[in-house]
């Protein structure tokens, strides 16, 4: 019970740290195997998927297509959506083609055998999911899915896929969902990162439009800083406004008192001044934004 708690808050939401990605991190919630019969909240509720949030499909533009954007609120952790399509063995996905091979993922990878050495389990639930190591699967949403095939890859996405096992921990069971890695405001577009292998094999630049584009950075490399320069910098920033608000807010200070942590609202404040990509402006101006905020935290100045 105490390894299941590391990934789930106790209202559904599941703790998603900055290096989980989708082949180094297995999400076990409890199932009707467990000794709670999957009662408890260390697992996806049925109120969790489908997802209670609203989203809206658009077209971005006759060369990036359609999009998908949600026009709810959503917290970080949150299962957004579920991966769908027609799962596949290694012989059926290759009579598939080049194109579809682009957009399935596979539930498993043959360098990944450690992950289950990372997991709190029994031997015998080991052996059973080791027996079932070769039989790759894959999810194809090319001819059939849901509204997941719709969502654009991003270089610095607000989505992050994961496996979901309940009942069966095999990986070619396991379900792919896409999870909230940051607090997503209603009209922000949905995007996840495709893997870094996806655009050269696919022939093509990135559009994704933020500030952290793969293609803008090889354009601007010799003044235009890197990703772990900028989030160094905005972790910084983060903890200054932190303080400032907490030093000059009375209710900010009273509510750390008493409770040990900071106010939820002023952290969802903190992070909306720090994710600079849902800005609705064109990518010039977006771009003028972020090199304002980067000097303030350069300054340690809150007149940005």
């Amino acid at each position: 019970m105490t390894h299941l708690r590391t990934y789930f808050n106790g209202d559904g939401r599941v703790f998603v740290n900055s290096d989980a990605t989708f082949f180094n991190m297995l999400v076990v919630g409890c199932g009707k195997k467990c000794v709670c019969k999957g009662q408890c909240r260390n697992s996806l509720s049925s109120t969790s998927l489908p997802s209670p949030f609203k989203f809206e499909i658009f077209r971005r533009s006759d060369d990036v297509g359609f999009g998908l954007r949600t026009l709810s609120n959503i917290p970080q952790g949150c299962a957004v959506v579920q991966f769908c399509g027609e799962v596949l063995d290694q012989k059926a996905m290759s009579r598939r083609g080049a194109e579809s091979l682009d957009y399935a993922f596979c539930l498993q990878s043959f360098e990944e055998s450690e992950i289950y050495e990372k997991l709190a389990l029994a031997r015998s639930v080991k052996c059973e999911a080791f027996s079932a190591w070769r039989n790759v699967a894959y999810i194809d949403p090319t001819r059939k899915g849901n509204i997941a095939r719709f969502i654009s890859h991003g270089c610095f996405p607000n989505l992050v896929m994961l496996r979901y096992a309940e009942n069966d921990l095999r990986l070619n069971r396991a379900r792919a969902i896409l999870f909230a890695s940051q607090p997503i405001l209603g009209g922000s577009e949905l995007f996840f990162d495709y893997g870094s292998q996806y655009l050269s094999r696919a022939g093509f630049k990135c559009q994704c439009g933020t500030m952290w584009c793969d293609s803008v950075r090889k354009r601007w490399r010799s003044t235009y800083p890197t990703h772990e320069e900028i989030m160094k910098k905005s972790l910084a920033y983060f903890a200054f406004l932190e303080r400032s608000i907490i030093e000059y807010d009375a209710k900010a200070k009273w509510y750390l008192r008493k409770t040990g942590v900071v106010r939820p609202e002023y952290v969802h404040f903190l992070r909306i001044i720090l994710l600079i990509e849902i800005v609705p402006h064109p990518l010039p101006d977006r771009m003028e934004i972020a090199f304002r905020v980067l000097l303030a935290m350069e300054n340690r100045t809150r007149k940005f």
